[in-house]
């Protein structure tokens, strides 16, 4: 397949359908944010010398908020958590 086919498919899209555009657009940005501000306080936690934090952020990570928190998002933005 060519890919001046699939730019031009999208760019009609975009064209035909600017209000959905724009919301994906949107959609996309924030679920690019959210996962990269989760992995960079993953990542700050699991540097940082103190284990106090490493066990808060799993508690954390444990709780029903975060689990209907996560849920929703990936249920939105179709935000992939890194499995295990």
């Amino acid at each position: 397949m060519d890919i001046s086919m699939l730019l031009d498919l999208l760019a009609n899209f975009a064209m035909s359908n600017p209000k959905l555009a724009g919301f994906f657009s949107i959609a996309y940005m924030i679920g690019l944010g959210a996962k990269t501000l989760r992995e960079a306080v993953e990542k700050f936690v699991l540097e940082s010398p103190s284990k106090e934090d490493d066990l808060k952020l799993e508690e954390a990570k444990k709780s029903s908020a975060y689990k209907v928190f996560s849920m929703v998002l990936d249920f939105l933005f179709r935000l992939k958590k890194p499995s295990k």
